[in-house]
């Protein structure tokens, strides 16, 4: 049997490492840009209006930031309980990897080598597992950068035809920019505009994505594995399925990812759609 494992912030897999120092530096960049050089070109903008939106920037930022701090440091996997607790319980299945038995909805992650509770999916941006106990997290951060991409988006689309016109080869060359750059099409600074124009449209494509599968599993009482497989025994209803991701205080979770919500389960044992146990 393995030992129960300490969350670490330093993902095991390479692939894991990249992506989270790129999600971890992708905020401070797009905020410099943002206010280094599309707001100064906005001149009428109030004080008041660029207050507001460091406002808006710092509560997203803690919230993005907060969550992916919170996911990470959640234990998720099978072996914070005890072999009598695993034993005990309806339903468990025999994990031949750890060697020990498994609770109904987990799923041993190839990756973080154990047995996740109630394994949605391996999340490269993290480093780690999406399951019973920090799913929370994993949604609220993905909404706010979900949210975050449609506002920068749509402040920075004035900006952005200003600064590159609006062509027939606008939107050819925000595929790639890079050609504009060499072939001269744009100057340097040009480039820099939409390139990150580039990569605000990307990860709104992305978000809405995420955001979307995430959106239509808890609607239905799912996890990924469970809506492959076409598995509805979990779908309580709209109000318990969301309940038994976000906790208790559900329409709390969104303002601070600090705030308690207890989950009503314990990750072990499900209610089903039949009010049964499993």
């Amino acid at each position: 049997m393995k030992s129960t494992p300490t969350p670490s912030f330093v993902p095991r897999a390479l692939l894991d490492r990249a992506a989270l120092c790129l999600f971890i530096a992708g905020g401070p960049i797009m905020v410099c840009y943002e206010f280094l050089l599309v707001l100064p070109d906005y001149q009428e903008t109030s004080q008041n209006k660029k207050m507001m939106y460091i406002f808006i920037a710092a509560v997203v930022t803690v919230n993005i930031y907060g969550n992916l701090y919170q996911m990470i440091k959640a234990h998720v996997s099978r072996t914070e309980f005890t072999t009598k607790q695993l034993f005990d319980i309806p339903n468990k299945k025999y994990c031949s990897i750890c060697q020990q038995n498994a609770p109904p909805r987990s799923h041993h992650c190839k990756i973080c080598d154990i047995c996740i509770l109630k394994r949605d999916h391996h999340c490269w941006f993290t480093g780690c597992c999406v399951g019973h106990t920090n799913h929370r997290y994993y949604v609220v951060m993905v909404t706010y950068c979900w949210m975050t991409a449609v506002y920068g988006n749509l402040i920075n689309l004035e900006f952005t035809i200003r600064t590159l016109g609006f062509t027939m080869w606008t939107i050819p060359s925000l595929f790639a920019p890079h050609v504009a750059w060499v072939t001269r099409y744009y100057s340097g600074y040009q480039f820099v505009v939409a390139t990150m124009t580039s990569l605000g449209l990307f990860l709104l494509i992305m978000f809405t994505w995420l955001l979307l599968i995430q959106v239509l599993q808890i609607r239905h009482g799912q996890t990924k594995h469970e809506r492959a497989k076409c598995i509805t025994n979990y779908d309580l209803g709209v109000t318990e399925n969301i309940e038994q991701v976000f906790g208790a205080k559900w329409f709390l979770v969104w303002l601070c990812p600090w705030i308690i919500s207890r989950l009503p389960s314990d990750g072990l044992v499900f209610r089903n759609s039949n009010a049964k146990s499993l």
